[in-house]
């Protein structure tokens, strides 16, 4: 009876250790669930847009969302290159609401898929969260030497208030964006457009800045920053600076000079001179061009003091009777002023026109000059080689320029020697400048275009 006792005993204490040994085996294979996807946190997010997924922090946090009920667990971080194994990069904590914020350990510039998992305190893991694809770049954009302004009217002057500069940035990422500056001021932002392989030297691209907000006429100083999309700004280009001109020049009216208004005062405007002169008021060294029926017959330079004289030409010399004139003048960026009032002359009869040619023949190691003026003159003669003045030989004396006396209606030959080096290999070209005997001035140049001596 006893034994009987003891053996069913044994056999429920048995069944009992069963069912609690299946028990505690359910519990210690229930692993946690799998956390969702980690998101990279606004913070982190230094691209173009919140949710672009790029990132210049190369500890960057994410935001991952264990589930309700999961306080107090651990969520592990794994960074894994494309086509590579993942590897823990950071853990955090389960808050009461499940979630965690796990920062990531110093990660190199690459793509990356981001995934995480969850660990109980038995250390159960869960699998891995669907994945969350993150480029990190810390790298900066590269600027190649200053802004280049584009179509500039002469230089670094420009006629436009709203230049286009031209940034070169080294690579080519066509995701940069570039700034130009005045100082701290915005002035203008572009994308780059172009890419250029230069070889061994890599690839190039450029950026056209159009500046956005009118610049005063006077000079400025500009720079540039580029962005990339991961928001890492280059260093500050070096500098250009420019110099505006937005606003057309402002001329006078024509004025007969007093020395060729040869009428019954210094102020009829009555001259014998069919190639008279007239002076203008107007800014320093713009071009003033003469007009008459809308033909130019006549153009120079005005001085430092803003002050230009301009004689009729030789080949517009004027016919007696009523003459009206008026001129524009152009600055050095191309702005052309408003046409000049109107002033008319009288061209009397009896006027003989001051006009005067040259004909240069090259002849081996000679230069054979021929002269010829309208009025009796003097003509002095000079030689340029490439632009500078050299010496001949005249008989057999050595000069820099030499005089002649003209009369009027008859020409005049001269012949000159230069050497044979400079007669086979250099730009000959001879200036005359014929001066008459009341003070009228022609300046003749020309070309020696005659088959050179070898």
């Amino acid at each position: 009876m006893k034994r009987y006792r003891l053996l069913s005993l044994l056999t429920s204490l048995a069944a009992v250790t069963s069912v609690a040994l299946v028990a505690a085996g359910s519990a210690l294979a229930a692993a946690p669930p799998a956390p969702t996807s980690p998101d990279l946190v606004d913070a982190s997010d230094s691209g173009v847009s919140a949710s672009d997924e790029i990132t210049n922090d190369s500890t960057p946090d994410f935001l991952v969302n264990a589930g309700v009920g999961q306080a107090g667990l651990t969520v592990t971080l794994h960074l894994a290159e494309i086509g590579q194994g993942p590897t823990a990069v950071g853990t955090a904590t389960v808050d009461a609401g499940g979630f965690a914020t796990v920062t990531a350990s110093s990660t190199p510039d690459e793509t990356y898929d981001v995934t995480a998992t969850t660990k109980n305190g038995i250390g159960e893991e869960s699998n891995h969260s669907l994945s969350l694809e993150i480029k990190i770049d810390t790298t900066p954009p590269t600027i190649l030497g200053p802004p280049f302004l584009l179509a500039s009217g002469d230089g670094q002057f420009t006629f436009t208030q709203t230049p286009t500069f031209t940034v070169f940035v080294d690579g080519d990422d066509t995701s940069v964006t570039v700034k130009t500056y005045e100082g701290a001021v915005l002035l203008g932002t572009g994308q780059i457009t172009e890419v250029f392989n230069f070889g061994s030297l890599g690839d190039q691209s450029a950026a056209d800045v159009v500046t956005s907000t009118p610049l005063s006429d006077g000079v400025h100083t500009v720079h540039a920053i580029a962005s990339d999309i991961a928001g890492n700004d280059s260093l500050m280009s070096a500098s250009t600076t420019i110099e505006i001109d937005g606003t057309p020049p402002v001329i006078g009216a024509p004025d007969l000079l007093p020395a060729d208004d040869s009428g019954a005062n210094s102020s009829d405007d009555v001259t014998k001179n069919p190639r008279p002169r007239f002076a203008f008021a107007t800014e320093p060294s713009v071009r003033v061009i003469l007009y008459e029926d809308g033909i130019a017959i006549g153009g120079g330079r005005a001085d430092a003091a803003g002050t230009a004289t301009i004689r009729v030409n030789d080949l517009n010399w004027f016919d007696p009777g009523v003459h009206c004139v008026y001129a524009m003048a152009i600055d050095g960026v191309g702005h052309t002023s408003r046409e000049t009032p109107e002033l008319c002359l009288t061209i009397e009869e009896g006027g003989v026109p001051f006009a005067s040619n040259l004909g240069v023949d090259l002849q081996g190691g000679f230069l054979a000059l021929s002269l010829r003026s309208t009025v009796a003159a003097r003509a002095t003669i000079r030689v340029l080689a490439n632009g500078k003045r050299v010496s001949f030989r005249i008989g057999k004396k050595r000069a820099a320029k030499i005089s002649r006396r003209l009369r009027a209606g008859k020409r005049k030959t001269v012949k000159l020697r230069i050497s044979k080096r400079l007669a086979r290999h250099a730009k000959i070209r001879v200036v005359a400048n014929v001066k008459s005997k009341d003070g009228r001035r022609i300046v003749v140049k020309k070309r020696a275009l005659a088959k050179r001596a070898r």
